[in-house]
């Protein structure tokens, strides 16, 4: 099994406490090459997805905390072993976590 926190930077790893301690109930999981043998540091991106009871006050608080607006959250809806699956997407960059 692959250690996430070895992979991150100093600087990721402080970008991700700062999220979990600003936006209140809310687990994030990691996915993607980050979890694979094909992550490249400072290449590849970090996938995540975070869970929450109450995605609306989520998307409000994570839109402040990452200085986005609202609309660039986008609704997605997946079908996954014949269950519907709702949630939001969007794309973050920040300079300064790579």
């Amino acid at each position: 099994m692959i250690d996430i926190n070895k992979r991150l930077t100093e600087n990721q790893k402080d970008f991700f406490n700062r999220l979990s301690i600003n936006i209140d109930d809310i687990t994030i999981h990691f996915y993607g090459s980050i979890k694979r043998l094909d992550y490249i540091e400072n290449k590849s991106d970090i996938d995540i997805d975070i869970f929450t009871n109450n995605e609306n006050s989520t998307i409000i608080k994570l839109s402040n905390f990452l200085n986005i607006n609202k609309s660039d959250f986008k609704k997605i809806v997946y079908v996954i072993n014949n269950r519907i699956i709702v949630g939001y997407k969007t794309k973050y960059i920040d300079e300064k976590i790579i």
